[in-house]
């Protein structure tokens, strides 16, 4: 499977609208707008897909910025145990991201990545503001106990 045949894929399983024409594209980028955050997805190069969500934008103030921050990547290194999600910041916006070479797997296996990779964003968006998820993550064992 190439990436872009990944992209038009998980959008049909999902039942997402597309427009072919950003598939025709070399690098073919898809953005899907849920209610808390923006799921993209990107054909870096033929065989390598990019889901990518912007889940927040950080406050101005940085001491705020920095501790959200510092959080964030304590949960993404809990979930990185299990699966190899990325953490980034771009300007002010905190990011998951997730490489899949799509031409190493099968299309259950892609379909279960994706629907992963969303419940991961669903988790931050959940519980990286809330006192539950600060007093988790504070307890948070990095030899294997989940946030």
């Amino acid at each position: 499977m190439q990436a872009r045949d990944a992209i038009e894929l998980i959008c049909k399983e999902a039942g997402w609208s597309f427009n072919q024409k950003d598939l025709a594209l070399d690098k073919s980028k898809i953005d899907i707008a849920f209610d808390n955050y923006t799921f993209s997805l990107y054909a870096l190069n033929s065989n390598v897909l990019l889901m990518r969500a912007v889940l927040f934008t950080l406050p101005q103030n940085d001491d705020d910025a920095f501790e959200i921050a510092k959080k964030g990547a304590t949960m993404t290194a809990a979930i990185w145990q299990d699966h190899k999600v990325n953490f980034t910041l771009e300007d002010k916006d905190l990011c998951l991201e997730l490489d899949v070479d799509v031409s190493l797997i099968d299309k259950n296996t892609l379909l279960s990545l994706c629907q992963n990779f969303l419940d991961d964003c669903d988790f931050f968006v959940e519980h990286l503001y809330s006192n539950e998820s600060s007093e988790r993550v504070e307890a948070f064992n990095f030899w294997g106990v989940n946030p």
